[in-house]
């Protein structure tokens, strides 16, 4: 599990990096397949790591995991969500639901960066 995300966060700096490569297709099927047991706690970082690769077939792929974990996310966890989504234009109008239900209850408790996020994702949408 540690060396997933820093290798993804790796992938996110290089120049010229394609997502279409045949590599990147594997590596990104064999760490999706594990997200359920390994990253539940850490969906909203899967889905930050891919929004800045603006990879959008992972993030829908995440989207039940997310869905089922976002009554637990905390507000920064779910401004970094909703950024991800609303970069990767991923549309999905329940989630949306949820997401924004969820923003709502936890608005008090949002940084004004966390706000400036969530509003950029729902613009962007």
């Amino acid at each position: 599990k540690r060396d997933w995300l820093p290798s993804l966060t790796l992938l996110t700096t290089r120049r010229r990096f394609n997502t279409a490569t045949p590599v990147f297709q594997q590596y990104s099927r064999r760490l999706l397949e594990q997200a359920d047991a390994q990253f539940a706690d850490s969906v909203h970082l899967l889905l930050h790591r891919y929004g800045v690769l603006n990879h959008a077939p992972a993030i829908w792929q995440l989207l039940p995991l997310f869905r089922a974990r976002l009554p637990l996310l905390t507000p920064k966890q779910l401004a970094i969500s909703a950024w991800a989504l609303g970069r990767a234009l991923v549309n999905d109008e329940e989630a949306w639901a949820e997401l924004g239900t969820a923003i709502r209850n936890a608005a008090p408790a949002l940084a004004l960066p966390d706000v400036a996020m969530v509003a950029w994702a729902f613009a962007a949408v």
